[in-house]
């Protein structure tokens, strides 16, 4: 998966980031708008940040990514939370498929968190 931040590379309020999905020769290319951002500054125990999902978008929904430290357990939670239902016809036929790349897309984006 390709990702392109505008204006990036920093994720801010109102920054669109366009996905792209490459299946062989063929692309999926479709965008989010970053609606929230929170925890940039000063002493961070909860950061992260909120897209809504672009007209065009094979999904239409709202994703969260979530970084929490619990300074007690001396530990890091990153967490992903995603509400979407299909969001063009060629997903609502493909509902199986599509949550799987979903779940692979999701999983794509954790492993950049990590470095």
């Amino acid at each position: 998966m390709y990702t392109a931040i505008s204006p990036g590379p920093v994720v801010t309020a109102g920054a669109t980031i366009v996905q792209r999905v490459q299946f062989g020769l063929c692309a999926i290319e479709s965008g989010v708008r970053v609606v929230d951002v929170w925890g940039a500054d000063g002493p961070v125990t909860d950061a992260g940040f909120r897209y809504l999902t672009l007209a065009g978008h094979p999904e239409c929904g709202v994703e969260t990514f979530r970084v929490q430290l619990d300074a007690e357990a001396a530990s890091i939670v990153l967490s992903v939370e995603a509400w979407s239902r299909p969001g063009h016809t060629l997903t609502w036929l493909g509902v199986p498929v599509a949550r799987l790349i979903q779940i692979s897309l999701t999983h794509a984006a954790l492993r950049q968190f990590s470095g």
